[in-house]
């Protein structure tokens, strides 16, 4: 009969006799974690960043709904835009760009909180992951660049159009 805590004589001896660590041996002289004691501080970081992003992200959103429903509205019914689809295009386009700027901020804040969580979980699948969502968030950034830029061009033509008319 074995003692209780005893190894049986087929058990696998521990990590620690073997050499072997949760790095595979070579690299136990590094933490058990990269981060060491800071990770909590940084997934409270990665949590805030990302509920930061979130917020920008919906108040673009309702910032834009507001804009385009009274700019409608205006044109529709009264007010400074009424009847004039040219003011009314000016003023779209403005609200184009407004919510295109806060688009970015959120999804820069979001690729932010991405990279840092990366840094926290350095694992193949978190760093394919990551560089999934980078890849298609710069397309998307790229892309509404492109639109904040083509709103300022047609701004900035509508303008001078209304002056030199």
């Amino acid at each position: 009969m074995r003692e209780h805590g005893a190894p049986s004589a087929g058990a696998a001896a521990p990590a620690a006799e073997t050499g072997a660590d949760a790095h595979g041996g070579i690299f136990s002289f590094l933490p058990e974690h990269p981060m060491g004691e800071l990770t909590p501080l940084f997934e409270l970081a990665v949590a805030g960043i990302n509920v930061v992003g979130v917020v920008v992200l919906v108040w673009a959103v309702f910032c834009g709904a507001r804009q385009l429903i009274g700019a409608e509205l205006g044109f529709m019914f009264g007010g400074e835009l009424r009847g004039d689809r040219e003011a009314w295009r000016t003023k779209t386009a403005r609200l184009r760009q407004d919510v295109g700027v806060y688009l970015l901020l959120g999804l820069e804040l979001l690729i932010a909180a991405d990279v840092i969580e990366t840094m926290i979980n350095p694992t193949l699948d978190t760093v394919a992951v990551l560089a999934a969502i980078v890849a298609i968030r710069i397309a998307t950034s790229y892309f509404l660049g492109k639109e904040i830029q083509h709103a300022q061009h047609q701004a900035g033509r509508s303008g001078a159009e209304g002056v030199t008319a």
